[in-house]
């Protein structure tokens, strides 16, 4: 069963906006996997959930994602909800990922170049920025870089960086911290 079909099980419109405040992000977009769907796992969570979770996705919404795209333009969240079983074949995702309750969005800006993708993390040290849990900015492989943007209950303000080999390091407002992560992206 795909995607669409899962939700209007559940009384959902999967084409729906989150809330009026959210125009350009609808429901599809919290639940939707390209990983989840090629290994065949249900990344919807049951009726006990669903309410909490969608509630924790309107508050990121509204309060970070479209200040974000307002601010840059299109962005693609390429991973939003994470159900427990999806979360699990995420390599170096944790237990206890902020994902797994609709309070983490990985966003990625394909049609920006790698100054704009620097000039949206930097974005969030202004003090007038949406108040975080975590903002990294992640980079695996050659070419792919993205923001994790987690605003939920904890609410560290953490600011950190992610190089393709892997771990995470406080950004402790140094350019060359980010110069060297983002080395050969565009």
């Amino acid at each position: 069963m795909n995607l669409d079909a899962r939700l209007k099980e559940l009384g959902l419109d999967a084409n729906a906006q989150l809330r009026s405040a959210t125009p350009h992000f609808k429901i599809r977009e919290v639940f939707h996997s390209d990983t989840a769907e090629a290994k065949g796992i249900y990344n919807v969570p049951d009726a006990s959930k669903l309410t909490i979770v969608l509630f924790n996705a309107e508050r990121l919404a509204e309060n970070v994602l479209e200040p974000l795209r307002n601010a840059f333009g299109v962005c693609k969240v390429s991973s939003w909800y994470r159900s427990e079983a999806l979360n699990a074949t995420i390599p170096g995702a944790s237990a206890t990922s902020s994902h797994m309750t609709g309070e983490a969005a990985d966003v990625l800006f394909n049609a920006l170049p790698g100054a704009r993708i620097q000039e949206a993390f930097l974005w969030f040290l202004r003090p007038s920025a949406p108040k975080m849990d975590q903002v990294i900015l992640e980079r695996r492989g050659e070419h792919t870089v993205w923001l994790h943007l987690g605003c939920g209950s904890k609410m560290r303000g953490q600011l950190l960086l992610s190089p393709r080999g892997g771990g995470y390091f406080p950004f402790t407002g140094n350019q060359w911290q980010i110069d060297e992560l983002m080395e050969g992206i565009g």
